[in-house]
């Protein structure tokens, strides 16, 4: 079973203090070299529990805080846009399953077939070449929202 048998450089990864970053040596697995580590109370190993409880406990020295990272103006769009497009992406799966049950007739569709094709158009645009097109996000499709325009 491995084992880390000591830790430096221990730093808060986050506010709420709940992960540990260290460099650690683990034995068998590394021997005496120094290897990166994130330390967590919910890791999937009890080794990584092990050294979080031990961490906590002052068994490696103090914990620095956490620094915020800093960012230049372009770094923050490039951030912004990157999560941008992972939403985009798991949006348009959303949309073209609505689109499929639709399609099939199956009960569990909501809105329309056409609101869900239109959203999946916007959600196309929202996000070009990387560079986040539109001010808002598109709005997802709901029966909610088909009753109030049909109230109209």
């Amino acid at each position: 079973m491995m084992k880390i048998t000591t830790a430096r450089n221990l730093q808060y990864t986050s506010h709420d203090k709940t992960t540990i970053h260290a460099q650690v040596q683990c034995v068998p697995k590394f021997g005496q070299q120094w290897v990166d580590f994130i330390m967590s109370p919910n890791d999937c190993m009890e080794y990584g529990r092990d050294a979080h409880r031990r961490a906590l406990e002052g068994e490696f020295g103090s914990i620095s805080s956490y620094i915020e990272p800093q960012y230049t103006p372009n770094e923050e769009a490039q951030i912004f846009a990157e999560k941008e497009n992972l939403w985009v992406e798991q949006e348009m799966l959303f949309a073209d399953r609505q689109i499929v049950l639709h399609e099939d007739a199956d009960a569990r569709a909501s809105a329309t077939i056409e609101h869900w094709r239109v959203y999946r158009r916007d959600l196309r645009n929202y996000v070009k070449d990387n560079v986040v097109s539109m001010v808002e996000r598109p709005q997802r499709p709901t029966n909610n929202s088909l009753m109030s325009e049909d109230s109209l």
